[in-house]
C-alpha cells in the first residue's frame, strides 16, 4: 500500500513539473526596464490620450504579465482587454486594442505613453524616491502594433 502512495506521490510530482516548465516563470519587474535611446527621446512625440489605455485591475496582473510572457506587447479581443481591466472598458472605434509592459515604483504617480514612429515609450512618473518596480501592465488603442516598446520609471524628490 506504502509502494502505490509513493508511485502516486512521484507521478502528481512529475506532471506538476510539466504543467510548470521552467520557461514559464514570472519575470522580475526589473526585467522590463528598457529606458528609450537618447536619440529617440529628441523626435518629436505624440502623446497618447488617456481615455486611449487603461491600466489592468489589481487582481488581473499576473494575468497579463502571464499572457505577455517573452513579449512586450500583444495584441487583445475586446473581451479579453474588458476581462483584465473591468466593466467601465470601453473598446476604441477603428483602433487596435494592446496589452502592453508597464511598470510603477510609486503609487503617487501616473503613466504617460508617448509614440515616436513605430515605437511607444511607457513611463511612470512619481513623487519621491523611486523604488523597487512592480508591475503596472496597460491596455492601449493603436492604429498598429508598435515596433519597439521602452518602459521607464522615475521620480521627483
Amino acid at each position: 500500500m506504502k509502494a502505490a502512495h509513493l508511485i502516486i506521490a512521484l507521478l502528481v510530482a512529475v506532471s506538476l513539473a510539466e504543467v510548470s516548465p521552467a520557461e514559464d516563470k514570472i519575470p522580475a519587474p526589473k526585467d522590463w526596464l528598457r529606458d528609450p535611446p537618447a536619440a529617440l527621446m529628441k523626435a518629436k512625440g505624440i502623446e497618447v490620450a488617456e481615455t486611449d489605455y487603461y491600466e489592468v485591475g489589481l487582481t488581473h496582473v499576473f494575468t497579463a504579465v502571464s499572457w505577455l510572457g517573452a513579449s512586450s506587447v500583444k495584441e487583445l479581443k475586446p473581451d479579453e482587454a474588458q476581462f483584465l481591466t473591468g466593466h467601465y472598458y470601453k473598446a476604441p472605434a477603428g483602433k487596435k486594442i494592446f496589452l502592453v509592459r508597464g511598470l510603477f515604483a510609486n503609487e503617487t504617480g501616473s503613466h504617460s505613453l508617448v509614440l515616436y514612429g513605430d515605437s511607444l515609450v511607457v513611463s511612470h512618473v512619481s513623487l519621491g524616491h523611486s523604488s523597487t518596480p512592480s508591475f503596472s501592465p496597460l491596455i492601449v488603442h493603436l492604429d498598429h502594433a508598435p515596433t519597439n516598446l521602452y518602459v521607464s520609471i522615475s521620480g521627483a524628490q
